[in-house]
């Protein structure tokens, strides 16, 4: 890559989190960042695991953390395709908080949902958390389009010790760090990640959300 197209680069980044701040008060919490992209599971039957990416994260003992998924622009008309939903499990595989429309995303999706956040959880047992990100499945919010297509979004996580101060991100080390092993409870798929999500468009683990009204 070109000197001046990684520049280039690094400037939008950091223009679309200026927005992100701007816009919404939650994102003045010192936030970690990362980028990825779903796509749409549309209807999940029987025993069928949705597609999605799983990344892994520090949390320690008495510690707590906060987590918002936001849109990424999809479209030149600033639309998301994206209907997204956040699971956090803590190091045995145990289901900690799950979460679906929270707030008003950066970007609409086309079905006229809004974006999961969650705030203030404990960190449960073990060291190592995983964050699952996927799209909600075939919904439509009455007089929008439906969101078919899947689409960008950004994870934005913050992590606290127990005595209130935030972990440096060297810490946190979320998407793996440098060991980039899967957690144990996983099972069934490669022990080691590609960079990025632990877990990247394949099997993650399910946990149904009631139909929306």
């Amino acid at each position: 890559m070109k000197r001046g197209t990684l520049l280039v680069g690094l400037v939008v980044v950091g223009a679309i989190l200026a927005i992100m701040e701007t816009a919404n008060p939650v994102y003045a919490q010192p936030f970690i960042t990362r980028y990825g992209w779903v796509p749409n599971v549309g209807y999940l039957f029987g025993g069928e695991l949705p597609r999605g990416d799983m990344w892994t994260f520090r949390c320690p003992s008495g510690g707590t953390f906060e987590v918002l998924i936001d849109t990424a622009e999809d479209s030149d008309l600033f639309d998301s395709y994206l209907d997204p939903i956040v699971y956090v499990y803590d190091g045995a595989g145990n289901l900690i908080v799950s979460s679906d429309d929270d707030f008003a995303c950066l970007y609409t999706p086309t079905c006229g949902f809004m974006c999961p956040a969650v705030y203030d959880a404990p960190c449960g047992a073990g060291l190592v958390h995983s964050i699952v990100v996927r799209d909600y499945g075939y919904a439509v919010a009455p007089g929008e389009k439906p969101c078919i297509n899947g689409g960008g979004y950004f994870l934005r996580l913050a992590v606290w010790d127990h005595n209130g101060n935030a972990v440096p991100e060297h810490r946190v080390s979320l998407g793996g760090g440098r060991s980039r092993n899967m957690p144990r409870w996983v099972g069934g798929h490669e022990r080691v990640a590609p960079v990025g999500p632990l877990l990247d468009d394949e099997g993650v683990p399910r946990f149904d959300f009631p139909p929306k009204s």
